[in-house]
């Protein structure tokens, strides 16, 4: 199985969400794009910015 580098990855990527996920800082929102308050959306398309507000 060939690897492949991680860069390559995040250049497929359209973005992220980091931070763990808190039980206690839920989000009742299914169209949210995090699991708890304290994480956050990272876009990397450009063409993604205005679907995160």
């Amino acid at each position: 199985m060939h690897e492949k580098p991680e860069s390559e990855s995040i250049d497929r990527a359209d973005g992220n969400a980091s931070g763990p996920y808190v039980e206690s800082l839920v989000i009742h929102a299914p169209d949210s794009l995090v699991s708890s308050t304290n994480q956050r959306v990272h876009i990397f398309n450009p063409a993604l910015n205005d679907r995160t507000t």
